[in-house]
């Protein structure tokens, strides 16, 4: 897969038609460093098939996490989520 600029990036992904991936999920990832990137100058450098795998990860992480059901006792002490 090719290496591509933040913006040529979200227009491939785009064109795939299979996510509706923004700029600015791309750039706060990058600077967070979740996504996996190389920095050339000021511009972010993402490898297409490094973020594939990295959108998978995510999306299964996402999915086990909702499919564990919290379970709420009832009629017993438990701390206040806020």
């Amino acid at each position: 897969m090719p290496k591509l600029l933040i913006s040529e990036a979200v227009k491939h992904y785009k064109a795939k038609g299979d996510t509706a991936i923004t700029k600015n999920f791309l750039y706060q990832g990058c600077r967070s460093g979740s996504i996996p990137h190389c920095k050339i100058g000021s511009r972010f450098v993402i490898d297409t098939s490094e973020l594939d795998k990295y959108m998978q990860e995510s999306i299964c992480e996402s999915i086990a996490q909702s499919e564990a059901p919290e379970v709420i006792q009832y009629g017993q002490l438990r701390k206040v989520q806020g």
